[in-house]
């Protein structure tokens, strides 16, 4: 098996790993758990593309690539929110607009706010490399910049931005962080050894910056753009995740395991989980209603096993049978 199959691989695996925790997360308690999870878990998404962007040759490879996301990202946002929301002029202009708020507006599904964000984030990230000519100073500070703006924004009370850019702006500034730390951080072999395990170390600690910060519903909410603080969710976003990638790296250098298979069909799964656990989340309240079981993080676990589990195997057929609908060709 050659490396970068190795590589993509393990990628896939912490894919598997982001879309456990979202989902998840979405039937937690409110405490600090959750706002340690929630530290860390959507930005992963971020993070792993980041990690494997390359700089594109040309303008016409570039072209490719905006159109290749175009489809696999807006083209299966744009089919589900329609499936999931009324055919009303109203409702489809709010589609259109693109923002958690939006979609919650045109009674569609909220969950499809991080398409046309990822999208816009994947423009931005891509135009940077080229136009840097993957210089790693330049990238990293262009990064710093988006952050300041999308703290500005944040700061000023401007949110809602049509597909969410003032979030695609923080979610690009993570992308970039992500691309140089590949050479910087994690492929660089003088931060191996013990010096790596107390990088490791900080890196899941960081997420702690983020389980006490005042925010306006309890925890971070990168939908809404409610930071909190947005320097430490950017610290704990990049501390954690790069933790992750190095944790998981080692894991698949020294064992091979079934666990690693089922995140790998998870991560590579991960668009339709994500888009199909959206019905367990709406009627979870409800259930628990009916049942009179006391919400918990226990009883989440389970909830998130079998939303997983039902979403994965749904999405099968309809990754074969229509493939625009997981942004893929036939």
């Amino acid at each position: 098996m050659s490396e970068n199959s190795n590589r993509l691989e393990w990628l896939d695996a912490i894919k598997g790993i982001g879309i456990i925790l979202v989902t998840y997360s979405h039937f937690m308690v409110i405490d600090d758990f959750k706002r340690y999870i929630l530290s860390f878990n959507l930005p992963l998404f971020f993070v792993v593309y980041g990690y494997c962007a390359y700089r594109k040759n040309n303008l016409e490879a570039l072209k490719k690539t905006f159109f290749k996301r175009f489809y696999s990202l807006m083209v299966p946002y744009l089919l589900w929110a329609l499936i999931f929301g009324p055919h009303t002029p109203n409702s489809i202009i709010n589609i259109l607009y693109g923002t958690n708020q939006s979609l919650t507006s045109a009674k569609s599904s909220g969950v499809l706010w991080f398409f046309p964000v990822y999208f816009l984030c994947v423009i931005i990230t891509e135009s940077v490399l080229y136009l840097s000519k993957d210089n790693k100073l330049v990238i990293f500070i262009t990064g710093l910049a988006f952050l300041l703006i999308a703290w500005v924004l944040f700061e000023t009370g401007v949110r809602n931005i049509p597909w969410g850019a003032d979030v695609a702006l923080f979610g690009s500034s993570l992308m970039l962080a992500s691309h140089v730390s590949k050479d910087w951080i994690i492929e660089n072999k003088k931060l191996h050894g013990k010096i790596g395990i107390l990088l490791c170390i900080v890196g899941y600690l960081s997420g702690l910056l983020c389980v006490k910060l005042q925010t306006e519903h309890g925890y971070t909410q990168m939908a809404k753009a409610d930071y909190g603080n947005i320097f430490f969710f950017y610290i704990s976003s990049i501390g954690v995740n790069l933790a992750i990638f190095a944790t998981v790296k080692y894991w698949y250098t020294i064992k091979k395991s079934k666990l690693q298979n089922v995140l790998r069909l998870l991560g590579a799964n991960s668009i339709m989980i994500m888009i199909l656990h959206r019905d367990f989340v709406v009627y979870y309240p409800s259930v628990l209603r009916i049942t009179g079981i006391s919400k918990s993080n226990l009883i989440a676990v389970g909830v998130a096993a079998v939303a997983i589990t039902i979403s994965y195997f749904v999405g099968l057929p309809i990754r074969k049978y229509v493939p625009a609908l997981a942004g893929k060709r036939s």
